[in-house]
């Protein structure tokens, strides 16, 4: 209650979106976190395309598939889902970079 004046509920649905974003985030640190540790905690290009892969090792884990538009909607970023499935394609195609 705000000066006399009730404020409105907040959707279920908005909080469960609160609950899918921390948890996507919360996935992701731990994974990046863990991929940092076992390859030596890299610099530069290394350390960036390590962010694209643990974005999308947490995708395939929370999306439970691996189709780019399924693992790329379940990437906590602030960009939007066709430019991270965009950006995931080119990571899978990236010569310098071995699977």
């Amino acid at each position: 209650m705000i000066g006399g004046r009730l404020l409105p509920a907040q959707p279920a649905e908005l909080h469960t979106m609160e609950e899918s974003h921390v948890r996507q985030q919360k996935t992701f640190r731990s994974v990046r976190t863990a991929l940092d540790k076992a390859l030596g905690h890299p610099k530069g290009n290394e350390a960036r395309h390590l962010t694209t892969i643990a974005g999308m090792i947490t995708g395939i884990v929370l999306g439970r598939g691996v189709q780019l538009p399924d693992v790329a909607a379940k990437i906590p970023d602030l960009s939007l889902p066709a430019s991270r499935e965009k950006k995931l394609y080119r990571c899978l195609k990236n010569e310098k970079i071995t699977h």
